[in-house]
């Protein structure tokens, strides 16, 4: 998709090699570009499905890590899920095992594609905030199997949940999470498989578990009632016996009562209608009820140690079960007593099924990327581009390229020291503190105590004023087309800039820019709606974590090769530097005119690198252009942010240090 700047240069190169290689190579895997605002995949027949506005400009860095996001998760199951359709499980099986898989095939793809894993990082975060929200809304979390499924993904991660779990989730996470990180030692999709039943065991025994404890409840519940009730019956015998006195009549009456109360409490004793669970049955079993029949034990167990069901045979003659189904007289039957090891687990995937539905991840994406979409200046999409053919090469000079820069560095030396000295002088009195003397209000001059001393002047304060500090950040691109043909100068003022930033201490990343094909090759992928679908080609000479000294020889292999696209390069800087804590952020761009990737389309991508920079500089960057013996480019970057060059001399020196002062310096050399 888009450049970032959220990795190193190798992972920006196995970041997008994820889409690029893939993409464009492998024959596994097909992508389609569609009129919609979602991402989606068919994984049986490797097809990826993607919005052609998702390669449009104007895309939040949120918004375009949201789609990075789910076409290399769709990318890694099309490669690592390796599951037929009849392998796969239904209901709340597949969703434990969608949790799972998840885990394992992206942390294959972190492994061999660095890049990913940040962006698969980044989307976890993102993830985990969306929860959170959604368990603080009024509605909550509905779901425990699923709430607890996340939160078990994500401490596996090492993200702990940015939200407290409901009661029913913690449980199922208690039970099931030292099983379910046994993902990390997964080798394949069939292993996901098994660990799922596995967990899916667990969770139905845990949910039995509350029900049985739920019951329990509900029955010492029932139980302080009865008792509650059987006191008062008491105090009302009581009264009967008291009442024995008065007379033979009322006696007897009393009998009559004591009697009607002990038949009562027998009946009590032995139960005679209210519900009867599988511990009253064991009880009877156990010899405790005399009149009980012996009951046989049927065991069976379909997907865990909990699937045991237990049928009760007794003689209808006994009176205490109904001849029909052997349902306690007057009790409400329950259906768990009679339930075959498969009906138990048919009315656990019933019981278990809205439990494991919540808002997955991929949902709160799709919302948000077409949100993102459908929100979408019309001028950005107007250019749109197959972004996801583009190649980034990490350059390596050889000891051949160290000979060749050397007598490069030699043939700009004398400006690069003019240069360099002038710009660390310039730089150091902007950044120098300054003594601001004579004021009324600040510290004490100690110099002038003797005003003090004799009332003199009332001004014998002072106060320091901090010099500028120089908190810049800049990024070169160099348009590398077969069209530069004073290409040699052009890598003489990159070699210059880049002795100087080093000298400064100044970080910089330098990047050439050019085309995968000649403008008429066809090898060129149709346009199909598309303004652009020649690839580009990224080499990165130095990135910001490389220093110079060791990656400098790495400038003697460029070159003048193919096409340029001027307008994604400024935009692939762009972002680069927004992904960086300093202050100022520089694009300086080496060209020679009119962007054309050779799709006679050129009047289209003049446009967008007009607008690419106006949107650069709206956030913050300053884009600047150089034209080496041309003023071609000025008409894209503007009047005032062009800057013609004849060769690497004293103009050029005085052109950078007004450039990186702001426009606050001059130097005179």
């Amino acid at each position: 998709m888009y450049g970032h700047g959220y990795y190193d240069g190798s992972q920006a190169q196995d970041a997008m090699a994820v889409v690029a290689k893939w993409m464009g190579k492998n024959s596994d895997l097909r992508v389609v570009y569609h009129d919609g605002n979602a991402v989606d995949a068919d994984i049986f027949n490797g097809v990826i499905r993607i919005p052609k506005l998702a390669c449009s400009n104007g895309l939040t860095d949120e918004s375009l890590n949201l789609l990075r996001g789910r076409v290399y998760h769709e990318a890694g199951h099309i490669s690592q899920t390796r599951l037929s359709k009849a392998e796969y499980p239904k209901g709340v099986l597949f969703e434990i095992l969608n949790a799972i898989e998840d885990r394992r095939m992206e942390r294959a793809m972190a492994e061999k594609y660095p890049g990913a894993g940040a962006v698969f990082g980044i989307n976890r975060d993102y993830y985990n905030q969306k929860i959170a929200e959604q368990a603080a809304s009024a509605q909550g979390i509905q779901a425990p199997i699923w709430e607890a499924l996340v939160a078990m993904s994500f401490q596996s991660e090492g993200s702990m949940p940015q939200w407290r779990l409901g009661e029913k989730a913690q449980k199922y996470f208690d039970a099931a999470y030292d099983v379910f990180v046994e993902w990390k030692g997964l080798k394949d999709a069939q292993g996901s498989v098994k660990l799922a039943e596995k967990i899916y065991d667990i969770l139905k025994d845990t949910h039995e578990q509350e029900k049985e404890e739920q019951k329990e409840e509900e029955e010492e519940q029932e139980e302080e009632e009865e008792d509650s009730d059987d006191g008062s019956g008491d105090g009302e015998e009581g009264e009967s016996e008291e009442s024995e006195e008065t007379g033979k009549g009322e006696s007897e009456e009393t009998e009559s009562s004591e009697s009607a109360s002990g038949e009562s409490e027998e009946s009590d004793g032995e139960g005679s209608g209210g519900p009867r669970d599988f511990d009253e049955i064991e009880d009877e079993e156990d010899g405790e009820s005399p009149e009980s029949e012996e009951l046989d034990d049927s065991e069976g167990s379909a997907s865990g140690s909990n699937d045991d069901t237990r049928s009760s045979e007794v003689d209808s003659d006994s009176g205490d079960y109904e001849p029909e189904d052997g349902n306690p007289k007057g009790g409400e039957e329950d259906d768990s007593e009679a339930e075959t090891p498969n009906e138990r687990n048919e009315r656990l995937e019933k019981e278990l099924e809205g439990e494991s539905k919540g808002k997955g991840l991929e949902e709160f994406q799709d919302e948000d990327i077409s949100e993102a979409l459908s929100e979408l200046d019309p001028e950005d999409a107007e250019y749109l581009s197959r972004r996801d053919l583009d190649e980034h090469n990490m350059i390596e000079g050889s000891e051949k390229d160290k000979e060749t820069f050397k007598t490069d560095r030699e043939q700009v030396a004398s400006s690069v020291a003019a240069m360099t000295s002038a710009l660390v002088q310039a730089l150091r009195a902007q950044t120098r503190c300054r003594k601001m003397p004579n004021l009324r209000r600040g510290k004490i001059d100690r110099r002038k105590l003797v005003h003090i001393a004799k009332s003199l002047s009332k001004e014998v304060f002072f106060k320091t004023r901090q010099g500028e500090k120089l908190e810049t950040a800049v990024s070169i691109i160099i348009d590398e087309s077969g069209s530069m043909g004073k290409y040699h100068k052009v890598r003489l003022v990159a070699i210059a800039v880049g002795e100087a930033l080093a000298q400064l201490n100044i970080p910089f990343e330098i990047t050439g820019t050019t085309t995968k094909y000649f403008g008429s090759s066809s090898s060129i992928q149709p346009l199909n709606g598309m303004d652009r679908s020649n690839p580009m080609v990224y080499n990165h000479y130095k990135t910001f974590e490389q220093g110079w000294m060791s990656v400098r020889h790495n400038m003697s292999k460029t070159g003048a090769h193919f096409n340029n696209v001027d307008g994604e390069a400024v935009e692939y800087a762009t972002r680069r530097l927004l992904g960086r804590s300093e202050a100022r952020k520089i694009v300086l761009s080496l060209s020679d005119g009119r962007p054309d990737a050779g799709h006679s389309n050129s009047h289209k991508m003049g446009k967008n690198i007009v607008r690419t920079c106006k949107r650069a500089r709206e956030a913050g960057v300053e884009v600047y252009g150089f034209g080496i013996e041309t003023s071609a480019p000025r008409d894209f970057y503007g009047a005032d942010n062009f800057v013609y060059l004849k060769d690497v001399d004293v103009d050029f020196a005085k052109s950078f240090v007004s450039i990186l002062s702001g426009g606050h310096l001059y130097v005179g050399v």
